[in-house]
């Protein structure tokens, strides 16, 4: 028999190695830019290194972010001289690693070194790319989804006086990097309290824990209101409308959502919570549940996301993968000595099967893209596939950029629909026309659809319509051209108050890009 567990061990170490290797090949396949957002928060960034402050243009103090804490190590980066685009792209691989040998140590403190259980959690982030391309992209995804799984980890796993210290910084942490982590640090906190009353903790553990969250936390929120004079990120406020029916209309993108959502990943979460019927009282299990209910409730109640590969879900993969794992060997002990070779079979095909299903689209001659549902095209009218997705974004605007300081002049005024990339290496005054980063515009009259209905009359039909997304929705061409801006670089809208109000359209010297102006710009 020891000779036995002594071989499961080897295969389990051997698969661990393969599996990691396979980790570091899919992280190579799917390498590519940062996506345009991360050229936002860049921008508050660099700003601040160079001493302008938090703002997306000098003097104007919106909070067009939600990543305080990445914008500040991003403004570390700039402030010590080192390349920010290639400095954050190393620390989401870094971090990526990170998550993945912590749930790799989760595994063994869960099911031990000789259980084939083990490799299941880390076989699923090795394969799945939604989790590998958030580590690449620039964004705070994967480094506030280690905070959470960290937290959780020392919350659940070790002693609950020194755990629940450091569980306590870890959810500060994450308050910092996104506005929800704030609901997750309560709820933990909560929990706490919760064990003081069952005497599984000292009253004054939890009253020192609360003081290291609150004090930091308080100290930060009344100096971001005063310095951007919102109780809210600007971001919020272009997500939702006025009236309690903009409210129940964004409740509904964020339930359709989770449902596409649940439609990737099949039976992965329900599944999950088969583990409750056996270990609901062991290794922390009805925590990750609940954790995991309560992020996927404020998912819905936010309105989902507009950003490709449910990137609101991303930091909770990890604790599903765990869970999963967990509700198999549930399925495996529960079986009889004879049910158990059947058992086996039949959870080696499922998981073979799920992670098939989620893989494949990957692969770079797989599926078209699909955003919620609905193929991508580029502007000629060609399927994104999955693995070009944040490529597609931003390369060309990129390029473009890099001519327009080429050959442009030094100062100048523009309005993005995009308002990362451009703007980031440009380093012109710019005039956000969706409102992520524009104070006037997030908070104007929410238009169910706007977005889909400009798309709708996209410069010579090039780009085909789909579904409005969240952050999509706010539109005020009369306050952007009254801005004046020089050019206007708009990736999919035309509007007949454009020529109205002077502007024609020309295209860029040796390009297939074009810009509203009302006279055409000297490109030397």
């Amino acid at each position: 028999m020891n000779h036995f567990y002594k071989n499961i061990k080897i295969i389990c170490n051997i698969l661990i190695v393969l599996l990691f290797g396979l980790y570091l090949f899919n992280c190579f396949l799917l390498r590519g830019n940062l996506i345009d957002d991360a050229y936002i928060s860049l921008r508050y960034a660099r700003n601040l290194a160079d001493g302008e402050g938090l703002v997306y243009n000098p003097g104007e103090h919106v909070e067009g972010y939600t990543n305080f804490f990445w914008v500040i190590i991003e403004s570390l980066i700039i402030f010590l001289g080192g390349n920010p685009v290639t400095g954050v792209k190393v620390l989401g691989f870094l971090i990526g690693i990170g998550t993945w040998f912590l749930v790799l140590h989760w595994s063994f403190r869960w099911f031990g070194s000789r259980s084939i259980f083990v490799i299941i959690p880390i076989a699923y982030l090795s394969t799945n790319g939604y989790f590998i391309c958030y580590s690449l992209t620039g964004m705070e995804t994967n480094f506030y989804g280690f905070l959470l799984l960290l937290g959780l980890y020392f919350f659940t796993q070790k002693p609950l006086e020194q755990g629940s210290f450091y569980s306590t910084l870890c959810f500060l942490g994450a308050a910092f990097t996104r506005p929800e982590g704030l609901f997750f640090a309560l709820l933990i906190l909560t929990m706490q309290g919760y064990h003081v009353f069952k005497k599984q903790m000292s009253g004054i553990r939890l009253i020192k824990n609360m003081c290291i969250f609150l004090v930091p936390f308080i100290i930060y929120t009344t100096w971001r209101i005063s310095y951007f004079g919102s109780v809210l990120p600007n971001t919020f406020y272009v997500r939702v409308g006025h009236m309690f029916k903009d409210y129940l209309y964004t409740w509904g993108q964020g339930y359709r959502y989770f449902g596409a959502f649940m439609k990737v990943h099949t039976f992965i979460p329900a599944i999950s919570l088969l583990a409750l019927f056996k270990y609901r009282k062991q290794n922390g299990i009805f925590i990750l549940i609940l954790f995991a209910f309560a992020f996927t409730g404020v998912i819905i109640l936010e309105g989902g996301d507009y950003m490709l590969f449910y990137r609101m879900f991303v930091p909770l993969l990890p604790i599903l993968f765990l869970l999963f794992s967990s509700a198999t060997k549930s399925i495996y002990d529960s079986a009889g000595f004879v049910s158990r070779c059947f058992a086996i079979i039949i959870l080696t095909v499922m998981h073979i099967g799920c992670l098939i299903w989620i893989y494949l689209p990957w692969y770079p001659s797989s599926h078209p893209l699909l955003l919620n549902g609905k193929v991508i095209y580029d502007k000629f009218g060609k399927q994104y596939r999955s693995h070009h997705q944040f490529s597609y974004w931003i390369e060309d605007d990129i390029k473009l950029a890099k001519w327009m300081l080429d050959h442009g002049p030094k100062v100048m005024t523009i309005a993005v629909q995009l308002a990362g990339g451009i703007p980031y290496y440009t380093n012109y005054i710019s005039y956000d026309c969706l409102g992520v980063t524009d104070a006037h515009i997030a908070r104007t009259k929410l238009k169910k659809g706007a977005d889909a209905e400009t798309r709708k009359t996209s410069i010579k039909g090039r780009i085909k319509p789909v579904d409005s997304m969240p952050a999509h929705e706010k539109i005020d061409w009369e306050y952007i051209l009254n801005r004046k801006p020089d050019i206007m670089i708009l990736n999919w809208t035309e509007n007949v108050l454009f020529r109205e109000k002077g502007y024609m359209f020309y295209i860029f010297p040796g390009t297939e890009r074009g810009y509203w102006a009302k006279a055409p710009i000297n490109w030397n």
